[in-house]
């Protein structure tokens, strides 16, 4: 907010901010972009969805991101965030967040553009610092604060933005290579931007941004184990050879000293118990005490 305030004060003559990814790659030139929204003076372009629709989200939660808390981060405590959410869906009603009255929960895309009239009636807005209190603690805030408040205050809102970026059925970003230049060349002209592109597609960025990236150290070596990976050439077919247990070494250590045989001419080992031989026995003794002669007087 406070970077669209600065920038509607520096440049008094903008008619639009547009909120893109540093993983976006232009499609068309910036004059196109300039004379579209030249055309849409006063239009938001911002994908908001109310949360009564249940098409938006594929899997994850949609209206317990306002209802709940959340003190765990769900990348590095993923663990505790799933059991603190499970518990939270059997607390009463009570319990739960309330929402801020007179809004209407919207969720969409981080990626949009909307016009000055729209970004100064929410910065307007007296109810803000209570509104920003609130979607701090909401889950993903950016994907529902100026969702919901530019459909709070836009006039001329469509909901869609000007980023190419489709999902596949798990809610993952489509990656684009360089094999998908044709496909991005018949995008229609309502869309300017494309996420996501892999840092790796040289030919790709040398036709939509004239320079080629260099990509990170990181981005090399996993570049090198691929190439690596495909030169290996591909195993042979059939049942594999069966692992054998390496044989260990003798130890040079002499045995332990045989123990003296107890009283009733026992041997004790250190692993179990064993019988001496016959002509050890005590006379009148069997192998075993289980097993014992009969007594002389029987």
């Amino acid at each position: 907010m406070a970077a669209s305030l600065a920038l509607l004060a520096r440049h008094p003559g903008l008619t639009h901010v547009c909120l893109i990814s540093g993983s976006c790659l232009p499609l068309r030139p910036m004059a196109e972009l300039d004379r579209f929204l030249d055309g849409h003076r006063g239009r938001d372009f911002i994908e908001s969805v109310r949360i009564c629709r249940a098409d938006w989200v594929v899997s994850g939660l949609q209206e317990e991101r306002f209802r709940f808390r959340f003190p765990f981060r769900f990348r590095e405590q993923r663990r505790f965030f799933d059991l603190a959410t499970r518990l939270q869906r059997h607390l009463p009603e009570g319990w739960l967040r309330a929402l801020p009255g007179g809004i209407d929960p919207c969720l969409g895309s981080q990626w949009w553009c909307l016009s000055r009239e729209t970004l100064e009636a929410i910065l307007a807005d007296p109810g803000l610092p209570r509104m920003a209190r609130y979607f701090r603690r909401v889950w993903i805030p950016d994907e529902a604060f100026f969702q919901t408040m530019a459909r709070r205050h836009g006039r001329d809102l469509a909901s869609r933005t000007l980023t190419f970026a489709p999902f596949d059925r798990t809610g993952r970003p489509v990656t684009f290579y360089d094999d998908h230049m044709a496909e991005l060349a018949a995008i229609g002209p309502d869309h300017f931007f494309v996420r996501k592109v892999w840092e790796g597609a040289e030919r790709l960025y040398a036709e939509c941004m004239g320079k080629v990236p260099v990509p990170s150290a990181s981005r090399q070596g996993a570049a090198r184990r691929i190439a690596a990976r495909a030169a290996q050439p591909p195993p042979v077919t059939g049942s594999p050879a069966p692992r054998r247990r390496p044989r260990k070494a003798p130890r040079d250590r002499p045995p332990p000293p045989n123990p003296a045989p107890n009283s009733r001419g026992w041997h004790r080992s250190r692993s179990r118990r064993y019988c001496p031989p016959r002509s050890r026995r005590p006379a009148g003794r069997s192998a075993c005490s289980r097993h014992r002669s009969p007594a002389p007087w029987a």
